[in-house]
């Protein structure tokens, strides 16, 4: 899954491939998987057709190996279509360097060494320099978005630009609370593992997220934050959600949201029947629904949150 691709120094297309399975083979006979040239990749399987009674029971597992070379095993159901699979690039560095080899072959550059990643600033003519976008365009797709690559690279920016030093997910902890801090921000007990929220480690109360939204609220002409939040039936990860897309929410919620297998989260503003804005922070952990089928698994979530700030808006 492309979602928790690394956030790595060397990203080519968010670090991110694809492969296709055919499927449409008969029970018992292995299922294709094709690689496009493009990737430097080695996806290998071990994949079966089932047949009719055993199908319900099949899952497919992926086991990555060094090299970038990952393994697919498991059984299918018999499938009239190709379809495609997702991978994240685990050796972003060897990736990198393995596509820029090809595109010397591929231009008729002559290249016998190899490609080494520098561990200190180099001398020499500068041959072609590549800027990212403006932050604030990566801050608003990544928060429009939820894009966790940005989330992480962003974190560990944060952490190179205070300390001045190689950065990582610790050193980002300790700026991103510093920083924080500073401004009269308490982290209590709270723990920040990462930049994106995906990691289960993270364990930030309501109460300093609440302060960290008081204070994007009270410095946002120098911080222009509010404008990058998703709004509720209008764009990004809110653009459907379904207890905020009627009046008088729709709209009028901007929040950014947080999601893991039985976890939905909201942290954002909304403007209330009196014309105040007001900072919330939703945080639901273990949501389970029991028996409800897929499709109505949602149903009781939706209801909570349209009564919850409904309330809120008449607050």
């Amino acid at each position: 899954m492309c979602f928790n691709s690394p956030p790595s120094a060397a990203n080519i297309d968010n670090n991110c491939f694809y492969a296709e399975l055919d499927a449409n083979q008969n029970p018992g006979e292995t299922v294709k998987i094709n690689v496009p040239a493009q990737f430097p990749i080695q996806v290998f399987g071990q994949v079966y057709v089932a047949d009719s009674n055993e199908a319900p029971y099949c899952q497919l597992d992926v086991v990555v190996h060094d090299n970038n070379r990952y393994q697919v095993k498991g059984c299918l159901a018999r499938q009239s279509k190709p379809f495609g699979l997702s991978f994240a690039v685990q050796d972003t560095d060897a990736y990198a360097a393995a596509i820029i080899q090809r595109q010397l072959r591929q231009l008729g550059i002559e290249f016998n060494g190899k490609v080494m990643l520098p561990q200190k600033p180099q001398q020499g003519q500068l041959l072609a320099k590549h800027l990212s976008k403006p932050l604030p365009d990566l801050l608003k797709k990544m928060m429009k978005k939820s894009d966790n690559q940005i989330a992480d690279s962003l974190f560990r920016a944060v952490a190179f630009n205070y300390y001045k030093r190689p950065a990582s997910f610790q050193l980002g902890t300790l700026a991103v609370k510093s920083i924080l801090q500073k401004q009269g921000i308490r982290f209590g007990n709270s723990i920040l593992a990462d930049g994106s929220g995906l990691s289960r480690h993270n364990l930030v109360a309501p109460k300093t997220m609440l302060s960290v939204l008081e204070y994007i609220a009270k410095n946002e002409d120098k911080l222009h934050l509010m404008e990058a939040f998703p709004i509720a039936g209008v764009d990004g990860t809110i653009s459907g959600r379904g207890g905020l897309i009627s009046p008088p929410l729709v709209k009028n919620v901007i929040a950014k949201t947080g999601s893991l297998k039985g976890v939905y989260n909201l942290a954002g503003f909304m403007t209330n029947a009196r014309g105040e804005k007001v900072a919330f922070v939703q945080f639901i952990n273990g949501y389970s629904t029991g028996d409800l089928e897929s499709k109505t698994k949602r149903a009781p979530l939706v209801q909570f949150e349209s009564g919850l700030y409904n309330e809120i808006y008449k607050y």
